[in-house]
């Protein structure tokens, strides 16, 4: 905002109140203005938590979080599964169309390699063959 904006500001917040005292005449600089900014969002951050986010996300933190496995729910690597135990032998794009298909499971590539490559006791893949153009395709163990 422009000097002149400032002070306009401040002289209608002060005439909106009774007696004009619990607002101050000066409205910080805006380099001021920046930096208690930061301090407040630091500060925010840290009271928070470490994993928690502020802003657009979605994620929950604090002593009520639960994740789908202790609520009873399904779990990814559980949707994963039962897609490959009804059509098994099939690559990560396929697997993806079928996971978004069955359960609205909107993926990417690395999400789902990164499921079944930790899970090598529930998945298995075969080996690629560059000769033929045959990419990797994955079942249940």
């Amino acid at each position: 905002m422009f000097e002149s904006e400032q002070a306009a500001i401040v002289e209608l917040l002060q005439t909106g109140t009774a007696n004009g005292g619990g607002i101050p005449r000066e409205m910080p600089t805006s380099a001021a203005a920046k930096v208690q900014k930061a301090t407040t969002a630091a500060a925010a951050h840290n009271q928070l938590g470490r994993n928690s986010q502020i802003g657009r996300g979605k994620t929950k933190t604090g002593p009520n979080t639960r994740t789908a496995s202790q609520n009873g729910g399904l779990t990814r690597v559980d949707m994963i599964a039962a897609v490959l135990r009804r059509h098994p032998r099939r690559t990560v794009r396929e697997l993806i169309a079928l996971l978004d298909q069955e359960y609205r499971w909107k993926t990417t590539e690395s999400a789902v390699t990164g499921h079944l490559y930790t899970r090598r006791d529930k998945f298995v893949h075969t080996q690629p063959d560059r000769s033929t153009n045959r990419p990797v395709t994955w079942s249940l163990k």
